[in-house]
């Protein structure tokens, strides 16, 4: 009975395709049937008799299936059905796959006599999207801008670049490719704020004060921070921008001596950036204010009861500050790779007082030498319970 079915097939102008056999992928015999037992012969008889001059649509991975051209119902073809000769089709590609690099989004293939023209229909491995943050990418297939956000095909070039005011641990090439098979050449770089980079628009007015005047935005790393006192913010502390969002400074300025040294609440406290001027009301060109959306203070830190032990502080406001000449992060020793010596200057940013005990409204840098805390400690036997492991040394020169 089956071997008249294969005979008369062959008399009726079916073809039986070797090639076709390999698209039956999901194919498995139950036991003690005739799929079981003839295993070959049932999946030929099952997919692959078809008439002579017809194509098989490739069953390829990334091919989802694929559209009748120029069709109006019943478009949608599955993998692994014959079609006829000049029969137009679309192949319709699953989401990260695409046509080939030398097609065009909209390709066509058709049947002529059994083939396809001009290639076999394929759906083509892409690379993923390209984003990362504070750097700029421009993507480009050919001579042709492409947009970064989508799937890209292989053989598109991405070129990149950190934004202003960002820059890499390391050097990069600029530059990655899409390779066969939907990989990038070269991963991303990961671009970090530049910190620590004094603003050198103008120089440093030198004075007859303990203090040197400095120029605006000279330390644009410079924070300060504000309370509401009867209605009106007044400065209680300097802090340092480490972040887009982050402001450093130091736990007892969070205290408030008016309330009997109790915390201050995130909500009675504003900072401002780009501020060369100590009072919150004269609006200066960079300045841009925040409110403070979260404290974070050590648990260790008990003030006096501690000998201000982890007396640091940890500001979250809720503007994201956009970098520029006048507003940056100072730098952080994240591997403590930082080792400082004797006579090590260090400059320190603030609006200091006058010989008199004027606040001054004008900010400030003293530079002073770190002083090894064994010399500070003869120098000054009762200061000797502050000097915790977390705290430097030094010492103004007029004393």
């Amino acid at each position: 009975m089956i071997l008249l079915f294969i005979f008369f097939g062959c008399i009726l102008g079916l073809t039986v395709g070797q090639k076709e056999i390999e698209y039956d992928l999901n194919y498995s015999g139950a036991n003690g049937t005739d799929a079981a037992k003839y295993p070959l012969l049932t999946r030929i008889t099952r997919n692959f008799f078809y008439p002579s001059g017809f194509c098989i649509l490739p069953l390829n991975y990334g091919i989802t299936s694929y559209t009748r051209f120029n069709c109006e119902q019943n478009c949608l073809i599955q993998p692994g059905t014959p079609v006829p000769t000049n029969e137009i089709v679309k192949v319709n590609c699953d989401p990260g796959y695409g046509p080939p690099s030398n097609t065009q989004h909209d390709v066509t293939y058709i049947c002529t006599v059994g083939k396809w023209f001009l290639n076999e229909p394929e759906c083509v491995k892409l690379c993923p999207a390209l984003k990362q943050e504070h750097l700029n990418i421009e993507c480009s297939y050919g001579l042709e801008p492409v947009s970064c956000y989508n799937y890209m095909r292989p053989g598109t070039v991405a070129k990149f670049r950190c934004d202003e005011f960002y820059q890499a641990s390391y050097t990069f090439s600029n530059q990655t490719t899409c390779l066969p098979g939907g990989t990038w050449s070269e991963r991303l770089p990961k671009c970090s704020p530049v910190c620590g980079k004094v603003n050198q628009v103008n120089k440093v007015d030198s004075t007859l004060a303990y203090s040197n005047k400095t120029t605006y935005g000279e330390y644009p790393w410079h924070v300060a921070i504000y309370t509401n006192f009867t209605n009106r913010y007044e400065y209680i502390c300097g802090g340092s921008l480490i972040a887009e969002k982050f402001v450093l400074t130091a736990a007892h300025c969070l205290l408030n001596p008016n309330a009997n040294y109790a915390a201050f609440t995130k909500s009675s406290l504003k900072v401002a950036v780009g501020k060369g001027k100590r009072d919150y009301y004269i609006q200066e060109r960079y300045q841009v204010n925040s409110d403070v959306v979260n404290i974070k203070v050590p648990e260790i830190y008990f003030g006096d009861g501690t000998r201000y032990t982890g007396d640091i502080a940890l500001l979250e406001t809720e503007v994201s500050f956009v970098f520029n000449h006048f507003v940056l992060p100072v730098c952080l020793d994240r591997y403590g790779v930082v080792k400082f010596h004797k006579d090590t200057k260090c400059t320190i940013a603030v609006w200091d007082r006058t010989e008199d005990g004027t606040l001054r409204n004008e900010l400030r840098e003293v530079r002073l030498p770190i002083t090894p805390t064994v010399q500070c400690r003869q120098m000054f036997p009762d200061f000797i319970q502050f000097l915790t492991p977390d705290k430097y040394c030094v010492i103004h020169q007029n004393g």
